[in-house]
C-alpha cells in the first residue's frame, strides 16, 4: 500500500502523553497495583517524607503512576516505535484553571523521577525538554526502562488493557484566535443554567458510551504504519463539547455564538473510509456487530438561515444556485463559508476556486448566491454560521439522547450521527424529533450515507 493510501492525522515525532489513560484489564491493573507499591517503597528508602500525603494527594499520586505504566506500555501499540512526549512545564503542572487534570501537578513530577531513578529503572529519559505544547520544538521524552518489563508483559499489550476517563472538565469555551494564534486558548467561565444543563448531557452520553458495544477491526494497525498516520486509540470514548470564538473579556456573552460540537472520540477523527472499513456497531438485529451508516441533515446551514429569519424554508435542493446541478459542490462549500464569514471577502476561500471553470471570477458567483438566496442575504457575511452550527449540535446532541433511552449506539462526527447500518431509520426518526421540538419550521430532513459504493439513500 502506498503512503498516500489513507488520510489521518499528522504524524508527530512522539507519542503525547494522555493524562484520561487508565488500567482496565486485570492484568494491567495488577501491573500497576505492583508498580506503586515498588515506587512507594523507593521513595520510603531514598527519599522519605516528612508528613505523609493528604489522602487525595496520595490518590492522585497512584493516578499519576497509573496513567505513565499504560501510556509507557501503549507504547508497544505504536507502529511507529516511538518516544513519549510527557510534560513537565509549570503551565501544563499548575495550570489553576477548570481544565486542570488531577493527574498533573508535584505528584507528576516525583512519579516521573522517582520511576526513572537508575535504581528502580522503570523510565528511560531520553530527552528533558523546554516545551510540551509545542511538539515540534523540545519536549522531554521518555521510553520504558528495562525493569517495566517485569511488571508489563509488553509483547502481550492490547488496546483492551486500556481505558479512557472523560477529561476533567467536559464544557470546553475557546476564546477567538488572534491574528499570530495556531491554537485557540481554552478560558475559563462561570458556571451557569447553560453550563451546568450541557455537561450533564455530555455526562450522560458519556456514560453509555463508555460501555456501549462498539469496536475497531483489528487490521489497522498495518494500515496506519504504511500510510504514516497517528494511530487511532480506541479507548478514547469520551466526549467533550467545545464552543469556540469567545471574548476573553466578555466570554459569557459568546456561548450562542460557538459551535458547541463534540469532541475527542477515537472515530471522529478516522477518515471516513477507514470508519467505514473498520467501524461496527452492535444493534438488536445484528449483536455481533454490523456495518455502519452516516445520517446527517441535508441542506442544514441554509435551511436554518431561513427559519432563523422567520421564513418559509423553500423546497428543492438549496445548493443547486443554477438549477441544473452545475457547479453544485462548490455553491455549497461558498454558501456556508458566506454564512460563516463575519466580513465580505474578496478573496476565494481555500479549495474553492477549484471547483468552478477557468476564469470564475469570485464576485460573480457571489452575485449568484445573493440572487438565488435573497431573502436571507443580509444573513450572508455575518457570521451567522457559528449560531446555526450551535443548532445543528443542539440538535444532535438531543438526538443522541433520545436513541440512548431506546438502546441504540449513536456516535456523533461533527454534524453527523454514525450508527449500525439496520438502525439507520430510528436514528433519521430522532433527528427529526429532535429538529421539531426546538424548531418546527426548520423541517429537518435527513440524508443516509451507507458504505456500499457510498450510495445516499435521502429519507425525507
Amino acid at each position: 500500500m502506498k503512503r498516500a493510501a489513507i488520510q489521518g492525522q499528522q504524524l508527530a515525532a512522539a507519542v503525547r502523553f494522555d493524562p484520561q489513560r487508565r488500567a482496565a484489564s486485570p492484568e494491567m491493573r495488577a501491573a500497576v497495583a505492583s508498580v506503586i507499591t515498588g515506587v512507594e517503597e523507593h521513595e520510603a528508602a531514598v527519599t522519605p517524607r516528612e508528613r505523609a500525603r493528604s489522602p487525595q494527594r496520595q490518590a492522585n499520586f497512584h493516578a499519576a503512576i497509573e496513567a505513565l505504566v499504560c501510556n509507557l506500555a501503549g507504547l508497544a501499540l505504536d507502529p511507529f516505535d516511538r518516544p513519549l512526549a510527557v510534560p513537565r512545564s509549570n503551565g501544563v503542572m499548575w495550570s489553576g484553571t477548570r481544565y486542570a487534570e488531577p493527574v498533573y501537578g508535584q505528584h507528576f513530577l516525583d512519579a516521573l523521577d522517582l520511576m526513572a531513578d537508575p535504581p528502580l529503572g522503570l523510565i528511560e529519559e531520553l530527552r528533558r525538554g523546554f516545551s510540551f505544547e509545542a511538539m515540534g520544538k523540545q519536549p522531554s521524552t521518555i521510553r520504558p526502562g528495562l525493569a517495566l518489563s517485569s511488571y508489563v508483559a509488553m509483547q502481550a499489550v492490547s488496546w483492551a488493557d486500556f481505558k479512557s476517563i472523560p477529561a476533567a472538565e467536559v464544557i470546553v469555551l475557546k476564546a477567538m484566535k488572534g491574528p499570530d494564534d495556531d491554537t485557540a486558548e481554552a478560558i475559563s467561565y462561570d458556571d451557569s443554567r447553560w453550563p451546568d444543563t450541557w455537561r450533564k448531557e455530555v455526562q450522560e452520553i458519556n456514560n453509555w458510551l463508555a460501555d456501549a458495544p462498539f469496536w475497531l477491526l483489528p487490521d489497522g494497525r498495518e494500515v496506519e504504519r504504511l500510510a504514516g498516520v497517528e494511530p487511532v486509540n480506541p479507548t478514547r470514548r469520551a466526549l467533550r463539547r467545545v464552543f469556540n470564538g469567545a471574548h476573553r473579556d466578555r466570554p459569557g456573552e459568546r456561548w450562542g455564538r460557538g459551535g458547541g460540537r463534540l469532541f475527542d472520540g477515537f472515530w471522529i477523527n478516522m477518515p471516513k473510509a477507514e470508519r467505514y472499513r473498520r467501524l461496527r456497531i452492535a444493534s438488536a438485529a445484528h449483536p455481533e456487530g454490523e456495518e455502519v451508516a452516516a445520517v446527517d441533515m441535508r441542506q442544514f446551514n441554509p435551511r436554518a438561515a431561513y427559519d432563523l429569519a422567520l421564513l418559509p424554508v423553500p423546497d428543492g435542493d438549496l445548493y443547486d444556485v443554477r438549477g441544473d446541478g452545475s457547479c453544485r459542490s462548490g455553491f455549497k462549500k461558498l454558501v456556508n463559508a458566506m454564512l460563516s464569514a463575519n466580513k465580505r471577502s474578496l478573496q476565494w476561500p481555500d479549495g474553492l476556486q477549484s471547483e468552478f471553470p477557468a476564469g470564475t471570477k469570485l464576485r460573480d458567483v457571489v452575485d449568484e448566491v445573493e440572487r438565488f438566496h435573497a431573502p436571507i442575504a443580509d444573513k450572508f457575511w455575518t457570521g451567522v454560521g457559528t449560531r446555526l452550527a450551535m443548532i445543528e449540535s443542539t440538535i444532535v446532541i438531543d438526538a443522541i439522547r433520545l436513541l440512548i433511552r431506546q438502546g441504540v449506539v449513536a456516535l456523533p462526527v461533527h454534524d453527523a450521527i454514525w450508527c449500525a447500518r439496520s438502525e439507520a431509520g430510528r436514528v433519521t426518526l430522532s433527528i427529526s424529533a429532535a429538529a421539531d421540538q426546538h424548531w418546527p419550521d426548520l423541517r429537518a430532513q435527513t440524508e443516509v450515507e451507507l458504505p456500499q459504493a457510498n450510495q445516499l439513500l435521502r429519507l425525507i
